[in-house]
């Protein structure tokens, strides 16, 4: 090609300088990195931990521990017996809240084990913003049966 304009291949060091004062360039700070994001990186402390927890926190704070509480679930709550859903572990029925009005799911899982690890790592991410929050666990008898009855955000 001829005739073309001849600082398409132009040597960088041509270029005029940057003036001193340019003000700062804005950079993206909603990037997600291995669940942290690009300001997280560039707010670590020096030995790389954070100065504030993070993977999305409602509150920026870590989680009580779980209180399980085990007075009768119906001096606090209306259970409806409505069905939401039913799960590998357990079924999602309708209760109200007899103080404030609202309604939430409530799970009955039967008690053991394995429903307490269940319901403990639910509580531990209960304050992530993508996550369903517990809002009250109850261990009772439902029908006869032991059980823990885990009051959720519906």
């Amino acid at each position: 090609m001829s005739g073309g304009n001849s600082n398409i291949n132009a040597n960088p060091s041509n270029l005029p300088p940057l003036p001193p004062n340019r003000p700062p360039v804005n950079k993206p700070t909603n990037l997600h990195l291995s669940g942290l994001t690009l300001r997280d990186h560039q707010n670590a402390n020096i030995d790389g931990s954070l100065p504030y927890p993070t993977f999305g926190t409602r509150t920026g704070r870590e989680m009580p521990p779980l209180n399980i509480k085990t007075n009768s679930i119906f001096e606090d709550y209306d259970i409806s017996g409505v069905t939401l859903g039913l799960g590998i572990n357990g079924k999602v029925v309708e209760c109200t809240n007899k103080h404030t009005g609202l309604k939430y799911a409530l799970k009955v899982l039967r008690d053991n084990p394995k429903a307490r690890r269940e319901v403990e790592l639910h509580w531990r991410a209960s304050d992530c913003k993508n996550i369903v929050s517990i809002i009250d666990v109850y261990e009772n008898t439902y029908k006869g049966v032991p059980s823990l009855l885990v009051i959720m955000e519906w």
